[in-house]
């Protein structure tokens, strides 16, 4: 597998996500790590890649493959129906598509501003940001459907609402957690 560098923003979803007014962004690195220098490890990380590119715009990275948005919430946005709202909820278990990401994802959006690289052949780096918070409920999903692969998540935030941290999952259990405490 051979990567080459790619900027991409994902705009699904990301301009209707949240049902708040202020942006506050989180600032992720994301590095993806075979455990084991084996073929089935390989194959596991070349199928992860594959499986996170965004089929309809392309961006190296979304949620949205994995934990796929029910069409019932998609125009919640903002609406402020009650029996539309108490449906979504009995059907989903969701009433709103805000509530739905920060369940099922950690954070308010999909992906944004996304930058893949491949560091060495065992290795895959993304950087990119997320709305309100990093998306650590994806994360741990996505470690259990991979368990050869090492996930290491890196988050920070412009407005420092919370401390700057470095989790590490394998196989859906946090395996290390540090945090960074901001100096103010």
């Amino acid at each position: 597998m051979q990567i080459t560098t790619t900027a991409v923003t994902n705009n699904k979803n990301n301009n209707t996500m949240s049902n708040t007014s202020s942006i506050e962004w989180a600032y992720n690195n994301l590095t993806i790590t075979t455990i084991h220098s084996d073929d089935e490890s390989m194959v596991d990380l070349n199928g992860l890649f594959e499986d996170l590119i965004d089929p309809d715009d392309q961006s190296p990275l979304t949620f949205y493959n994995h934990n796929p948005i029910p069409d019932l919430l998609i125009d919640t946005v903002g609406n402020d129906d009650e029996e539309l709202l108490e449906r979504n909820l009995k059907v989903t278990g969701f009433s709103t598509l805000h509530s739905y990401t920060l369940k099922m994802w950690g954070c308010a959006t999909d992906a944004s501003d996304v930058n893949v690289s491949q560091t060495d052949a065992n290795t895959i780096a993304y950087e990119f940001k997320t709305r309100s918070s990093p998306p650590i409920a994806w994360l741990k999903e996505i470690s259990t459907q991979y368990p050869e692969l090492m996930f290491e998540l890196e988050s920070n935030n412009e407005f420092e609402l919370w401390d700057e941290f470095d989790v590490v999952y394998i196989n859906g259990s946090q395996v290390v957690m540090q945090y960074t405490k901001n100096q103010k």
